[in-house]
């Protein structure tokens, strides 16, 4: 087995060598020439050795003092392998097994640590016999050392952008072959597994990790799922998590985001400054059945479902945006077109509507043709109103009117309409806008008079314009209607203290 490999695929080449139980040594070398191995006995580790000076036995021999310097300078000149040497120091009784093996895990886990630093290089695995003399591995220890090789892995930025990115939710896998408490785990590492309970993704994951330890904590769970110990619901991939096969979906899952943003941004940025006709994409004279369909086309292109999950949620905004332009630039076409033909109100010509399933009309037998129009008045009007709404929470307010209007024109008698008009007109401090704020506060007020808000609104209006006696007066009506209206009482209230000033005399 052999080939080429990165820091991030070389986890999957060591777990998959533990999987099938493979006994022999694996060489891994790096472009600039430097390499070390790695030997395995049934999958777990038991000895490694390098080209680097503190790759060897004896570095860590001479570290530790476990040997005298005459000793371990006789065993260097025997020119017998490391793995000799190591054998023949227990089987000499010169140390025991218990006393070489701090040795002997420090060795490996520095050459799993150092292999993961290496940015990509090669790798040969090859079959051999194990001498196991000399010490005795295990698969805890074959998991840490892994898991510490991962936590110094190289160029993790890209690994993270794809793992932030992966859909499936994350759980400790339900075969769990390996008692986790039994690793060497960090202190932060219990709270890391505690999110692991199959109710949050990796992206949601690390919104909840210390700061400066996202990097370090990700890379401990990417140990765990290659390891199988942590498991994607729905899985990711099919058998074991393979980074191989992540990166294609992630490659292809960004080209169509990236496509989606350039489409949602571009398309944004472009219909600031534009013509309603331009907006759909239609000739300023065409039809008003041609502008339905463009309308109907572009409301489907733009179709939040047609979107991936991510892009949905990082330009809610400007979708929002662009739902709301196709719609107004509609709309102000398709009351252009009915003024232009003078059928506002014609029964002949049916209403394009903003949405076939909510608007359209179902006509009973025993509707007539008036009724079935003036039904489908009633909806456009509420439509409008409700685009009116929307304008003045946006204190937008000149859109507010012109939407109003739409919309009283299709039911001339809805208080709420007169009365959202009202409110809008009143920002004018035009003498002419003033007046006109007046009589829709008015008309509301005729058109619903045992609402004691348009009262309070009305009165509200009054006092702003220093009219106390009028302002007054409207207190006065809401109280009849609902006693215990606050801000009724309390402008009331106003008023009478403003009176009493007034007619006080000066000291």
């Amino acid at each position: 087995m052999s080939g080429h490999y990165t820091s991030h695929y070389l986890a999957e080449i060591l777990r998959d060598l533990y999987f099938q139980e493979s006994t022999g040594a694996i060489e891994i070398r790096e472009p600039a020439g430097r390499s070390l191995t790695l030997h395995f006995d049934r999958g777990m580790l038991f000895f490694a050795e390098g080209t680097d000076p503190l790759d060897n036995l004896d570095a860590f021999l001479e570290a530790t003092n476990a040997l005298p310097p005459s000793t371990l300078s006789k065993l260097k000149n025997t020119g017998s392998t490391p793995l000799d040497v190591a054998s023949r120091m227990v089987s000499k009784r010169i140390l025991t097994k218990e006393a070489l093996a701090p040795a002997i895990r420090s060795l490996v886990e520095g050459c799993v640590i150092r292999a993961f630093s290496w940015p990509s290089g090669t790798y040969e695995f090859r079959t051999q016999q194990s001498t196991l003399d000399f010490f005795d591995p295990d698969i805890l220890f074959t998991f840490e050392c892994i898991l510490k090789g991962i936590g110094k892995m190289t160029h993790f930025a890209p690994l993270k952008e794809i793992l932030l990115k992966l859909p499936g939710r994350v759980r400790i896998s339900e075969k769990l072959f390996l008692p986790v408490h039994r690793l060497a785990l960090k202190p932060h590492h219990g709270y890391i597994l505690s999110r692991i309970d199959g109710s949050m993704r990796m992206e949601e994951i690390a919104m909840v990790l210390p700061t400066g330890e996202e990097d370090e904590s990700l890379q401990f769970i990417y140990g765990l799922a290659v390891l199988g110990i942590v498991e994607f619901v729905p899985p990711v991939n099919q058998g074991p998590f393979s980074l191989r096969e992540i990166v294609q979906g992630h490659n292809e899952s960004s080209s169509r985001e990236d496509r989606e943003s350039s489409l949602i941004k571009e398309t944004a940025a472009r219909m600031v400054g534009q013509s309603n006709a331009e907006v759909l994409g239609v000739d300023p004279e065409a039809e008003l059945h041609v502008v339905q369909q463009a309308f109907e086309q572009a409301r489907g292109r733009f179709r939040k479902g047609k979107f991936s999950e991510r892009v949905r949620e990082k330009y809610k905004k400007e979708l929002g945006l662009i739902e709301n332009r196709l719609t107004e630039a509609f709309l102000k076409l398709q009351v252009e077109r009915l003024e232009r033909a003078g059928l506002r109100g014609a029964s002949e010509i049916p209403v394009s509507e903003i949405n076939p399933d909510e608007l359209i009309v179902r006509r009973e037998m025993v509707k007539t043709e008036a009724q079935a129009s003036h039904d489908e008045g009633v909806r456009l009007a509420e439509k409008y109103y409700q685009k009116a709404r929307e304008y003045f929470h946006e204190k937008d307010y000149h859109n507010t009117i012109q939407f109003c209007q739409l919309a009283i024109r299709y039911n001339v008698d809805s208080a709420p309409y007169h009365a959202l008009m009202a409110e809008a007109l009143a920002k004018n401090p035009n003498t002419k806008w003033q007046k006109m704020a007046e009589m829709a506060f008015t008309r509301a007020c005729e058109l619903d008079p045992w609402n004691a808000e348009y009262h309070v609104a009305l009165g509200t209006f009054y006092k702003s314009q220093g009219l106390d006696i009028r302002a007054r007066k409207q207190f006065e009506k809401a109280l009849e209607i609902l006693p215990t209206h606050a801000g009724a009482k309390a402008a009331l209230k106003a008023c009478s203290s403003r009176g009493a000033r007034g007619r006080g005399s000066p000291s």
